[in-house]
């Protein structure tokens, strides 16, 4: 006869390894029974433990920290006679966040041990216990490391610091410090500082606004760019730009001018369109560094106006007894130009003129000739 296994019923479901965030686990587990002296039977089918996820919800914002379970005892520190031997925990289920209170007590729990009683006739004592007559040497070890600080300064190449102590376990009766540095350094992200502009170096001077002479102007810059003004740092104070005189490397080319005319000369015929001269020479100023010369004639002419011939004598103005006749000529033998006189003496000539008598009773005076000539001859005839 024989008898197969059975499965027990299961056992209570364990606590889930996290309260919040993280899907955590929960076991639980049942006996398979089964009586090996009854061969053949089989064994139980399926399998002895059932895992469930749990606790799904997300963490409050500001979470409580919580201790794990305590580790395994550490070995006694002494290797006869009385010693202490030291088990930890940490504050991960769950670790604060993020405003959420620390956990309260201590990480590290201590109590004596004792191994095997100390051999009789020693009496080397102990520094950290004089009740002890004989004791292990231990060594210093690092604890846990801090959080880390803020980062500091506000602005800039920025740092934050953590540290740790030599505590887990201190040294004792002689064991050595613990070997590394008690603090670590970490860089942050950089936030950059109000940076002020500068202003760069001065740029070469403009060409001279004048290519010739004097009276020109130049000028030279500079930029805020050394550096420019960021991230809310000032604007760069002063000028940017300068300006001074300036004199051309060569002189100016300067064209000649004309005098004012001098003096006309004496007048070339004593009558009858003669003409009078006047110079002028280009010297207000002379054309110098390849100016151009003076434009236009040097002399002016005064040229005086001369009787041209006589033209027909009129018709006489009466029929009978004495009357009047006329003659013209025109001063345009040669006309005068603008700066000559106009002819002298009139341009008209009268002479009394007789046809036949008027019938008697009227009186008829003796005919007289008035005659004019140009302005070197004047004749009356009477």
């Amino acid at each position: 006869m024989h008898s197969d296994g059975y499965w027990e019923t299961w056992e209570g479901w364990s606590s889930c390894s996290h309260t919040c965030g993280a899907v955590g686990i929960r076991r639980r587990t049942r006996n398979c029974n089964f009586d090996k002296n009854r061969y053949p039977g089989r064994l139980c089918l399926g399998s002895s433990e059932e895992l469930d996820p749990c606790n799904r919800t997300e963490c409050p914002q500001d979470l409580d920290g919580g201790w794990s379970a305590w580790s395994p005892w550490s070995a006694c520190d002494a290797s006869c006679g009385n010693g202490f031997k030291h088990r930890q925990r940490n504050c991960t289920n769950p670790v604060p966040k993020p405003n959420g209170r620390p956990c309260t007590g201590n990480y590290v729990s201590t109590t004596q041990c004792s191994v095997v009683d100390c051999p009789t006739g020693i009496t080397h004592s102990c520094p950290s216990n004089p009740y002890i007559t004989w004791c292990r040497v231990l060594d210093g070890a690092w604890g846990h490391w801090t959080g880390w600080s803020t980062c500091s300064p506000t602005c800039g190449r920025r740092s934050k610091r953590r540290t740790r102590s030599c505590d887990y376990p201190k040294p004792k009766d002689g064991g050595s410090n613990c070997v590394g540095s008690h603090s670590e350094l970490q860089l942050c992200a950089p936030i950059p500082c109000p940076c002020d502009g500068r202003y760069s170096g001065w740029s070469f001077w403009s060409p001279c606004s004048v290519t010739c002479g004097q009276g020109g102007f130049k000028t030279r810059n500079r930029t805020c760019s050394d550096p420019p003004p960021s991230y809310g740092g000032t604007n760069c104070s002063g000028t940017a730009s300068e300006t001074t005189g300036c004199t051309a490397e060569r002189a100016c080319a300067q064209n000649g001018n004309w005098s004012d005319y001098g003096s006309f000369s004496d007048c070339s015929h004593d009558c009858n369109g003669g003409i009078r001269v006047a110079y002028r020479t280009c010297s207000a100023p002379p054309p110098t560094n390849e100016g151009y010369e003076c434009v236009g004639p040097n002399s002016k002419v005064t040229k005086y106006g001369g009787w041209g011939n006589w033209q027909a004598w009129s018709k006489c103005d009466k029929r009978c007894g004495i009357g009047h006749k006329t003659r013209k000529r025109q001063c345009d033998s040669p006309p005068p130009n603008a700066y000559g006189a106009p002819c002298p003496v009139n341009g008209i000539e009268t002479m009394e003129c007789w046809i036949h008598d008027c019938p008697v009773g009227i009186d008829l005076p003796f005919a007289r000739l008035l005659v004019s000539r140009p302005s070197c001859l004047l004749v009356r005839l009477s």
